[in-house]
């Protein structure tokens, strides 16, 4: 479930995608561990994006992984990045931070999103 999302307003009338900021939550079935939540979910984003390019999986602990990978929407000829930031609260409790942009604003916004996610707590 969708806790909060940020959505970029438009720049200009001619522009083709705005930029969001989206936290969720998910409660993991009983069975379900934290290491197989991720590899299944990474098995559905290969699946279910067409063009997908991993560039960067990180295992960076047992309670926090990370993602980055780009796709290209057919016939867009857009570039749109994603991190995802996923992290475990407790047991059968996980989160999931995304920042996407398109290729052209990526590295304009992602300052920004490092200094949210620098000062993200989990209580």
């Amino acid at each position: 479930s969708i806790i909060i999302s940020f959505i970029s307003p438009l720049e200009a009338p001619l522009d083709t995608f705005q930029e969001y900021f989206t936290i969720k939550s998910k409660i993991l079935d009983p069975e379900d561990t934290f290491s197989s939540h991720f590899n299944s979910y990474l098995e559905k984003l290969k699946k279910t994006i067409t063009n997908i390019n991993i560039s960067n999986i990180e295992n960076m602990s047992n309670k926090n992984k990370y993602i980055h990978y780009s796709f290209s929407p057919p016939q867009s000829g857009l570039i749109i990045n994603k991190e995802e930031y996923i992290f475990l609260k407790n047991p059968n409790n996980v989160f999931h931070i995304e920042f996407t942009s398109n290729d052209d604003d990526y590295k304009t916004f992602k300052p920004m999103i490092n200094k949210i996610l620098s000062s993200f707590r989990i209580t």
